[in-house]
């Protein structure tokens, strides 16, 4: 049985982590939290990385918010937030509901499809994202990282097909 003090240890080593992923995501555009999603998973149980990583881009989103107000793009914003937050509040009811395990095996597999999207870096877009498409895209990805925590980097190809570009 864990004693109080291995239990403090684990938590101050996730805590370390979800700092180190924390700086990786907001350098890097996102991916930290799927950084994460393992670490959690080891020391507290699959079941616990949704709630865990959720509850920390709860808490460190807003700061995001405030560093790169000037570069946000409001007119994607204005589009995806209101589906996103109906898929969130949907994801939440399924995820009280259903065992989904498999969810992140399609994430994955479509994280490593848009390596091949792009030809390696060869090609800058792989298809004409539309500003409307931001609306069932809201949807579908809140839904699904509610579900299993962390789809971050699921977004980067659609802002680039969109045309979204890096600020000087």
């Amino acid at each position: 049985m864990a004693t109080l003090q291995d239990s403090l240890w684990v938590y101050v080593i996730l805590f370390l982590l979800g700092a180190g992923a924390y700086i990786v995501s907001t350098l890097s555009g996102g991916g930290g939290s799927l950084l994460l999603v393992p670490s959690i998973g080891f020391f507290l149980g699959a079941k616990a990385a949704p709630p865990l990583i959720n509850l920390g881009n709860l808490i460190g989103e807003p700061v995001r918010i405030l560093l790169f107000w000037k570069d946000i793009q409001w007119r994607i914003v204005r589009y995806y937030l209101p589906s996103a937050i109906i898929g969130t509040v949907t994801g939440a009811f399924v995820f009280t509901n259903l065992k989904l395990e498999w969810l992140q095996v399609v994430i994955g597999l479509f994280l490593i499809s848009t390596v091949f999207q792009y030809r390696f870096g060869k090609k800058d877009k792989s298809f004409k994202m539309p500003l409307k498409g931001f609306v069932p895209l809201g949807f579908f990805v809140e839904f699904f990282s509610t579900l299993i925590g962390a789809t971050g980097p699921v977004l980067n190809p659609f802002y680039l097909n969109y045309g979204l570009e890096k600020p000087h």
